[in-house]
């Protein structure tokens, strides 16, 4: 007997039209009788979307997990391989393994996976059956889509938005990219954090995760500034308008990226924003806003953030006066203990960096200067 919102199965109990999506049609993975051979799955399903371009709509939630742990796996391996060949000083050999990174379907798929999560969330309050349809919405896209993650050179397609500083000053634009886009991203930045060579004075994404973030600063600071008197002072520097104001050519000559790739996936150059409502390709923006669009990185990209640490690190290494002092960098604020009576002299030769180093110019808002207590 069927009602408007019961259906009969042949060998199951009468069940809601909700629980349907419930119930696993057949499963790829699944069909694996021997539990050792599932990996094995995993490499032919990989396979067959690669080459013959199959696309299967349906894995069950365990499959999806064992895959996307696989893949995670899988290109954290590639990444670290990656680094490890950089840090021995085989640099040749780096980067083509960097190029195979790029090209492995493993790397891909795991960062279609990250991307997909964030496209289609799920939460603990979402009903069984809902939690289920989204998920199988977010496999079954990511299967159709990874043939168009490896196209690099491709315009990243996103929409602008103005937001409030968080100081009160104006706004800041902040973009966000189409899931497929931020995926490419996410396999660019994995491809390109080994070759990154952060300064040390740098805490936000340090390799040592105990160094990172806010309270790694302040913990370095209070220890230097313990090991200081009251004859010196803390500059504090904060860079205007900083991923604004990166040089599109700087990053095509430094980033060791096809500079294709990089005009279309790193910088505003030849993307493709929607900032009103209406597609075109970025010459100007709220970002990239002198001569015709030749600065300015994205905020809002899973790449930014890298890219913009690995200028700031040139930037250190380009003047003398940040190894003569304790430099403390986050984001693009820089801060410095430095003698009281040498302050303007160093603030100067500071400013002076920044604004002739190639990646830029860059400008500094007036160094805010504090004693060092005794």
């Amino acid at each position: 007997m069927v009602t408007a919102k019961t259906f009969c199965i042949r060998g199951l109990a009468p069940v809601h039209f909700e629980e349907l999506l419930l119930i696993s049609p057949s499963c790829l993975h699944c069909r694996q009788t021997k539990p050792a051979d599932r990996e094995l799955e995993f490499a032919g399903l990989l396979r067959d979307l690669t080459q013959s371009g199959a696309s299967p709509v349906y894995l069950c939630g365990e499959a999806e997990r064992a895959l996307r742990r696989w893949c995670r796996e899988t290109a954290r391996a590639s990444a670290t391989t990656i680094q490890r060949l950089h840090d021995a000083g085989h640099f040749k050999h780096a980067r083509r393994a960097r190029k195979d990174h790029l090209a492995k379907a493993t790397v891909q798929l795991d960062a279609l996976f990250t991307a997909a999560r964030k496209r289609w969330p799920t939460g603990q309050d979402m009903p069984d059956h809902k939690r289920e349809m989204v998920r199988r919405t977010r496999v079954q896209s990511i299967f159709e889509k990874l043939p168009q993650v490896e196209r690099l050179t491709r315009p990243a397609r996103a929409q602008q938005f103005l937001i409030d500083k968080d100081n009160g000053r104006g706004k800041r634009p902040v973009t966000s990219f189409h899931w497929v886009d931020r995926a490419r991203q996410i396999v660019l930045r994995s491809a390109l954090t080994p070759f990154a060579n952060l300064h040390q004075s740098q805490f936000m994404l340090a390799r040592d995760r105990s160094r990172r973030g806010p309270a790694a600063v302040r913990e370095v600071l209070l220890t230097a500034l313990a090991e200081h008197g009251a004859d010196y002072q803390f500059l504090h520097f904060d860079v205007e308008n900083f991923f604004g104001s990166i040089s599109h050519n700087w990053l095509e000559r430094h980033l060791g990226l096809d500079p294709a790739v990089t005009k279309h996936q790193v910088h505003l150059g030849s993307m493709m924003i929607v900032p009103t409502g209406e597609m075109a390709t970025v010459h100007a923006t709220h970002e990239a806003i002198r001569e015709g669009g030749q600065w300015g990185i994205p905020q809002g990209s899973a790449l930014s953030c890298l890219i913009a640490e690995q200028v700031m690190a040139d930037i250190l290494r380009s003047a003398a006066v940040f190894e003569e002092w304790p430099v403390f960098v986050w984001s693009d604020n820089v801060g410095m203990l430095v003698p009281r009576h040498r302050a303007g002299e160093i603030a100067n030769l500071v400013r002076d960096a920044f604004a002739a180093h190639g990646a830029g110019p860059f400008n500094l808002r007036d160094a805010i200067c504090r004693d060092v207590l005794p």
